[in-house]
């Protein structure tokens, strides 16, 4: 059984000073090369295609087709695995108590 995505449109418009046209060009394909990557990792399906177009004054990025919901898998973390991590994080120069128990 093929489960139906519901599809959205996608639109980013951003506004700045005035950008060079030899920039425009470098802007637009880094905008679409950071999006394309993100998609992917994120496993975000998309139909249509990323469009990027470029004004003097603004950037703007459009996707006709996108998924309208995400399902990301969750991943397990043991709680000693975790609360070794926050105490790394709190006490980075000392050693954690957690890793003289095992």
């Amino acid at each position: 059984m093929k489960v139906k995505v519901k599809m959205s449109e996608f639109f980013l418009e951003l506004f700045s000073e005035e950008i060079p046209a030899k920039l425009q060009v470098n802007a637009r394909k880094n905008l679409y090369d950071n999006f394309k990557i993100f998609f992917d990792e994120n496993e975000v399906e998309i139909k249509g295609q990323i469009k990027v177009f470029s004004t003097p004054n603004r950037l703007v990025v459009y996707i006709e087709k996108i998924a309208n919901s995400i399902n990301k898998k969750s991943e397990e973390i043991v709680l000693k695995e975790a609360a070794q991590i926050l105490i790394d994080q709190i006490n980075f120069d000392k050693p954690s108590r957690l890793s003289q128990l095992n």
